[in-house]
């Protein structure tokens, strides 16, 4: 007998979007991400950290597993190993990464520039990030009622 009250089991968006990706491809997008928001000194705020953790958790990765895999493989690998990524993640990637900024609440001009440099390095310029971000706060807003 079937339970017709038997929950499907959801899989997490970024579960999803990120599921055709090898593990260090997977790692890779959290060591991007970790990159753009952590200042040279190391620290991020507590909702960042809660943000990316999140990621790792649905990424199903472990987070010294990512710190190991640059340390040992250098951010240029990191940044090769999303060569894979459709233009689907790459807009995921860029809404993550504002929503991150944005909780943050760390803004700074060196942050802005490292998401500019890093972006262009996997083939989004800064004005196709503005339309993306643009984009994203439009359906937002469209759902929200606002």
């Amino acid at each position: 007998m079937f339970n017709l009250f038997k929950k499907k089991e959801e899989v997490h968006p970024i579960s999803h979007i990120f599921s055709n990706l090898t593990e260090n491809q997977k790692m890779s997008v959290h060591n991007f991400l970790f990159a753009i928001i952590c200042p040279d000194s190391g620290s991020i705020t507590q909702k960042e950290e809660l943000l990316l953790n999140e990621f790792v958790g649905a990424l199903h990765i472990s987070i010294d597993r990512c710190f190991g895999y640059v340390k040992t493989c250098g951010l240029e690998r990191t940044i090769n190993d999303l060569d894979v990524l459709s233009r689907n993640q790459r807009e995921f990637l860029v809404v993550s990464i504002h929503e991150l900024i944005l909780r943050g609440g760390s803004l700074n001009d060196r942050k802005i520039m490292r998401v500019v440099d890093y972006f262009e390095k996997i083939g989004i310029d800064t004005d196709e990030y503005m339309h993306i971000v643009k984009k994203s706060a439009a359906i937002m807003r469209h759902f929200s009622g606002r």
